[in-house]
């Protein structure tokens, strides 16, 4: 997703150049080139744009003249490809930019200089969805693991996790100080106490429920892998027996004291507070 300020439009492109345009005309004002596709979207401050590629790099570049500042190289997986690569957006507060990676880990790193302040180890799990923060704590949520968890701002430390039982691409939505909401790719919706971890709400789609291909564990709420893996199953075929769960890709938003949330399979669900 491309990003506005202060009458510019900056975007990431799969050509492995980041763009910025002049808003009103579309004039290019200038371009950079990174090392591989990005995917990631933007996030400014302090002067500064960062964002990520599937090189597994973090960048800052100055947002008015599109100077590389500093770039912080994350993991690799040079054999399989499967386990590299920064596609979430990063967020950021007055000292730090945090970002999630595919290569199993989330990153704390410092806006001025992109020194590692701390990461923290996801356990081989993707971390595709963008953070959230608040005062103390940064949470997010995993994919094959199936956690929504909450980290300590300043060292990573792990303060509580939940089980949302399958893999969750979305951001999780902060509400009222109070409330975390996350959806995962089994047409799933939690609500926690953002403070303790406790569920307090939860739902699932027509979809999820009936899970008409068999593809999740009815016991432990996991995907069968035996059938979704299955040498004979092609990776997108696998990829669409999910999404007809009624999946949650698109991050869920908080409007008008509503939650808002769009499925897979093309459906908007609108819940009021």
């Amino acid at each position: 997703s491309p990003v506005v300020h202060n009458g510019k439009v900056y975007f990431g492109s799969t050509d492995k150049n980041f763009y910025a345009l002049n808003a009103a005309t579309g004039e290019q004002a200038w371009s950079f080139t990174a090392d591989e596709a990005i995917h990631s979207s933007p996030v400014i401050n302090n002067g500064k744009i960062f964002f990520g590629t599937w090189g597994s790099k973090l960048f800052a570049l100055n947002v008015e003249t599109g100077s590389e500042i500093w770039r912080y190289q994350g993991g690799t997986d040079p054999t399989n490809f499967a386990m590299q690569g920064i596609t979430a957006a990063p967020v950021t507060d007055n000292n730090n930019v945090y970002v999630g990676a595919r290569d199993g880990f989330m990153y704390a790193l410092g806006q001025n200089d992109g020194a590692l302040v701390w990461r923290y180890d996801a356990a081989n799990s993707w971390v595709l969805a963008s953070a959230v923060l608040d005062d103390r704590n940064i949470y997010i949520a995993t994919s094959d693991t199936g956690l929504f968890l909450a980290l300590d701002k300043q060292t990573g430390l792990e303060k509580y996790r939940a089980d949302t039982r399958l893999w969750s691409y979305a951001t999780p939505v902060l509400v009222q100080n109070r409330y975390a909401f996350v959806a995962t790719m089994a047409g799933e919706l939690y609500g926690f106490d953002k403070n303790t971890g406790k569920k307090i709400w939860y739902y699932q789609t027509p979809e999820g429920r009936a899970d008409i291909n068999d593809i999740v564990d009815g016991k432990t709420g996991k995907l069968r892998n035996e059938k979704l893996f299955a040498p004979e199953m092609q990776v997108q075929a696998g990829v669409e027996l999910v999404k007809s769960l009624g999946a949650f890709i698109a991050s869920p938003i908080w409007a008008d004291n509503k939650l808002i949330a769009v499925t897979a399979t093309g459906e908007i669900l609108v819940f009021e507070d």
